[in-house]
C-alpha cells in the first residue's frame, strides 16, 4: 500500500498462495478486502488457516488445499495475489509464476516476497550458511552445526539473477523494491567475536556487494 499509493480493498478479490496458519487472510480482511481465497497444500495448516478465515468472516471453503502450480481458478479472475516466502518452497518456480499470471487479471497485481540465496543466511534454519554454494557444501555445515538435512532439499535456492531469467520470458511488467539499509545496520546486537564477524559480513553483503537478503517484487498484468 505505501510503495503503490493503494488500498488493498480498491482490489476486489485476493488470492493468498501458500496461506499457511492463515495470518495473511486475517490482515486482508482487517483491510476491509471484499473477497478472498487462498491455497495451502499442507493440511494441518489448513485447518488452522480454515478455523481463523471463519473468524474473520471469509467462508472456510475457500482456503483449499492446492498447490501453486495447479491453481483452482479460472483464467483472468483475480485481482491480488500475495505470494510471501512461499517460492522457495515450490517443486517448480516457472510453473508457479505462470500459474499466477495466468489467474491474474488485466491490471491486476501479484506481490512476492522470496529470498535471495546469494547471500549468506537460511532463514528457515535461522542460520548464517553458504547458501550460494553448492547444497552439500550447506548440508555439510548443518551437519557440523548437529542440525537435521532433510529438509534443506526441499528448499528452491531461488535467487535475483535466476528469478529474473523468468520473469523476463512470463510476465509482460515487474519491478523489484530495494530497501534503503543505514551504515550501521546490523540484525543482531552484540559485542563478540561471533556477532563482530557476523556484521561484517552483512554489512559487506547489503552495502558492498548490493545483495539483500529478501527479495521483494511486484508484478502487473497489462
Amino acid at each position: 500500500e505505501n510503495i503503490l499509493g493503494i488500498k488493498m480493498a480498491d482490489y476486489e478479490k485476493h488470492l493468498v498462495v501458500g496461506a499457511g496458519t492463515g495470518g495473511m487472510i486475517v490482515a486482508l480482511k482487517q483491510k476491509d478486502v471484499k473477497k478472498v481465497v487462498a491455497v495451502e497444500p499442507y493440511k494441518k495448516a489448513l485447518l488452522i488457516a480454515r478455523g481463523k478465515a471463519k473468524l474473520a468472516g471469509v467462508h472456510p471453503e475457500n482456503i483449499s488445499q492446492d498447490v501453486v502450480e495447479a491453481l483452482p481458478y479460472a483464467d483472468c479472475s483475480i485481482d491480488m495475489i500475495h505470494c510471501f516466502t512461499v517460492l522457495e518452497h515450490v517443486k517448480v518456480v516457472r510453473k508457479a509464476i505462470k500459474e499466477m499470471y495466468r489467474v491474474l487479471k488485466p491490471g491486476g497485481l501479484i506481490y512476492i516476497n522470496t529470498p535471495d540465496y546469494r547471500f549468506p543466511y537460511e532463514g528457515h534454519y535461522k542460520l548464517p550458511l553458504p547458501v550460494f554454494m553448492k547444497r552439500t557444501i550447506t548440508k555439510l555445515c548443518l551437519k557440523l552445526l548437529k542440525r537435521p538435512t532433510r529438509f534443506i532439499n526441499t528448499i528452491q535456492f531461488v535467487t535475483e539473477k535466476n528469478l529474473d531469467n523468468i520473469l523476463r520470458t512470463e510476465v509482460a511488467l515487474y519491478w523489484r523494491i530495494y530497501e534503503k539499509v543505514p551504515n550501521d545496520w546490523f540484525y543482531q546486537k552484540g559485542n563478540s567475536w561471533k556477532y563482530r564477524m557476523l556484521k561484517w559480513v552483512y554489512r559487506f553483503f547489503y552495502l558492498k556487494m548490493a545483495i539483500p537478503k529478501n527479495q521483494e517484487i511486484i508484478i502487473k498484468k497489462l
